[in-house]
C-alpha cells in the first residue's frame, strides 16, 4: 500500500514517536500537517531531526 500523496497539506508530515514531542513544543497550536519540522530541524531532538533526514 502506497502511503497517501500530500495534496492538501503544505509540509511533509513526519508522524512518528520520534517526533511528537518535537511537534507539540515548536508547534502547539498547529495541526502537524501544516507545521513544517524541515525548516526546523536545527531545533529537532536528535531521535526526530535523523528521522526528517531518513524520511526527506
Amino acid at each position: 500500500m502506497n502511503p497517501p500523496v500530500a495534496e492538501a497539506k503544505a509540509f511533509k508530515d513526519f508522524q512518528g514517536k520520534q517526533c511528537n514531542r518535537d511537534y507539540r513544543r515548536l508547534c502547539p497550536m498547529m495541526p502537524i500537517g501544516k507545521c513544517d519540522l524541515e525548516s526546523k530541524i536545527e531545533q529537532l531532538s536528535l531521535p526526530c531531526k535523523a528521522f526528517v533526514e531518513e524520511h526527506r
